[in-house]
């Protein structure tokens, strides 16, 4: 992913780093299935309620994140010079990234967290330990379903967004058979 951000908006040529620059779709997909696949795997294995999970879960979110964006405006502020106003302060904390500009946000990248925390905000909404595969459809009809009414305010990211938006439903999938193989050969082996 560093490479991509050096190689395609740090420089001119984008040749420079080819062909680790295009991988940055790759590790975007690769973070989202896993944490699709992590959540499913968890929540099968646990007792599980949507209190306990967003308190646990977007706890271990938020909290790297505050740091590391409180760190990027003072550092943005006191080295660089630059200053941003009170209500993107605030809505970057939240974790709403409606851009992806490298000249303008504080962080480029970050869009990749407003879909991250859109999927754990709704996981336990719909998630069934009955039936998890439903449950991913359902999360992918969602985000599509989303993604197809073009809001404005999500214009800047929507096409980042809508080359991603498989991967989360596809870890949990894989959460799901995996965890299903899992309690299948433990089964067998006893």
């Amino acid at each position: 992913m560093v490479f991509s951000h050096i190689g395609y908006f740090l420089v001119t040529d984008h040749n420079f780093l080819f062909p680790l620059s295009i991988i940055a779709g790759i590790s975007v997909d690769m973070f989202l299935f896993l944490s699709g696949f992590g959540l499913v795997a968890s929540a099968l294995k646990k007792d599980f309620s949507i209190p306990s999970f967003y308190k646990k879960n977007l706890l271990k979110l938020y909290t790297p994140f505050w740091i590391s964006l409180i760190i990027f405006f003072l550092l943005s502020f006191f080295v660089a010079h630059i200053g941003y106003s009170f209500s993107y302060i605030i809505k970057s904390l939240t974790g709403i990234f409606t851009t992806a500009d490298i000249f303008h946000d504080i962080n480029s990248p970050l869009w990749y967290f407003t879909l991250i925390i859109f999927y754990y905000l709704l996981f336990p909404l719909v998630f069934s330990k009955k039936y998890p595969w439903i449950s991913a459809i359902v999360i992918y009809l969602i985000t599509f379903g989303i993604t197809q009414l073009n809001w404005q305010v999500l214009s800047g990211v929507s096409g980042l967004q809508d080359a991603h938006i498989m991967a989360f439903p596809i870890g949990m999938l894989a959460g799901y058979i995996i965890s299903k193989e899992h309690m299948v050969m433990t089964i067998k082996n006893k």
